[in-house]
């Protein structure tokens, strides 16, 4: 029995067993309405690309884009409910191009992924390694994209990880790890195909920020009242709180912080994680002033904490401050901490980054802009203690080098078949 076939039966067991007590609830009839959306099968595909989360759908975004823009086709599996929006959006530009494949998996059944998925090509991003997509990959001419060994050190001392992993990653032909330090880790396995390690969401994030304005005239009601009254400060003293929680209202505890907020002398966005108009009561609680912006801009723009209730314009909103902070570090995981470096912040977040290789990838290209804090009452002595840092030296040769690898691992990829 060949190991595609042997993986492809595992996934139908492990369907079997779990798809019949899991069916009767909620989640999943829910999973199962989901599974069913798939959209219309097109003629020849060429490629198939693998996401499970909008982080890894933006991972990819740029090799999407550039193929269709060459007018190529593509088949799009996504394992997460969450990406499904921003995959409709590309069938609705491209209907011609594009055909949707929610991952089967309380519906699956022997032999059923190699007649949906008919591309010579397989793109898959980071892990969701479940068996019926191993099984495409060993039989098609896959590649893995944002590939992380980090965290896993320990286990690679022993044989029979180091065996798995090496299986596991085998089935690749082309690897783009994420960091060096895993294009490092990889290489030392005897892994064939391993690329320089590539961030490819710059390419993403500079395009999004040389519309910086244009997004915010879309997206940004009374743009031009916010902007007047956020430059009223100097740049080293506007800080964007980007994807924040609860947990982190306590960056606010600092009792100079709070007085320098209320005299005026900064000027905060607070972008909450979940978009909330009970942002300002929650600050309220805690003494701090502020106000809200969401479709209308309020009669009176009191205190120097904005909470900005608005979709989409967080990555851009980076790009006029000289300080950020990204939420989610005193939870599971930080959020994206890229999108603030590559706009020109300097970036501070709490200490959940176990998770995170855009941490380490700054920690290795920029350590002086990043600060991890092991308590959210650490922020205004970490902003006030190191002088604003001025120096960018090398960040627009790495971008730039960045974008080259990008291209240049898609030719790779396109070589494949």
């Amino acid at each position: 029995m060949s190991a595609g076939i042997f993986l492809d039966r595992m996934q139908a067991l492990i369907t079997l067993l779990l798809a019949p007590l899991v069916s009767l609830s909620a989640w999943g009839r829910k999973r199962l309405a989901f599974e069913a959306q798939r959209s219309a099968p097109m003629r020849d595909p060429q490629w198939a690309f693998h996401v499970s989360s909008e982080g890894e759908l933006e991972q990819v975004r740029p090799w999407i884009s550039e193929l269709l823009a060459r007018g190529e086709r593509l088949q799009l599996l996504f394992t997460s409910e969450s990406v499904l929006k921003a995959q409709q959006e590309l069938l609705r530009l491209h209907p011609q191009q594009v055909e949707l494949i929610p991952l089967p998996l309380l519906s699956y059944r022997p032999g059923l992924m190699p007649r949906l998925v008919r591309a010579p090509r397989l793109v898959m991003v980071r892990y969701d390694f479940f068996p019926h997509l191993l099984r495409l990959a060993r039989e098609r001419q896959a590649v893995l994209v944002w590939a992380s060994l980090i965290g896993k050190e320990d286990k690679l001392r022993f044989f029979q990880w180091r065996a798995f992993y090496h299986w596991l990653f085998s089935a690749f032909k082309l690897i783009v790890p994420a960091t060096v330090a895993d294009e490092k880790l990889l290489r030392s396995m005897g892994l064939a195909g391993v690329a320089a390690a590539c961030e490819m969401r710059v390419a993403r994030i500079d395009a999004r920020l040389a519309q910086a304005q244009a997004t915010f005239s879309s997206k940004f009601p009374h743009w031009e009242k916010f902007q007047a009254w956020w430059q009223q400060v100097p740049r080293e003293r506007r800080l964007v709180l980007g994807s924040v929680w609860e947990s982190d209202l306590a960056l606010f505890s600092d009792p100079v912080f709070r007085a320098q907020l209320a005299s005026g002398q900064w000027r905060v966005a607070v972008v909450p994680h979940k978009l909330s108009a009970q942002w300002s009561e929650k600050l309220a609680s805690i003494g701090v002033t502020s106000f809200d912006v969401h479709s209308n801009w309020p009669g009176s723009a009191s205190g120097s904490c904005a909470v900005i209730n608005l979709k989409g314009v967080l990555c851009e909103l980076y790009g006029e401050a000289h300080w950020a902070y990204v939420g989610g570090g005193f939870e599971r995981s930080v959020h994206s901490v890229l999108e603030p470096f590559v706009a020109g912040a300097s970036v501070r977040c709490g200490r959940a980054v176990h998770r995170s290789s855009e941490v380490r990838l700054i920690q290795a290209v920029a350590p002086h802009r990043l600060a991890v804090l092991a308590d959210a009452q650490e922020l205004f002595g970490s902003l006030i203690s190191s002088p604003p840092p001025q120096n960018l030296t090398g960040l627009p040769e790495w971008r730039d080098n960045q974008k080259m690898l990008l291209v240049s691992h898609l030719q790779r990829a396109r070589a494949l078949c």
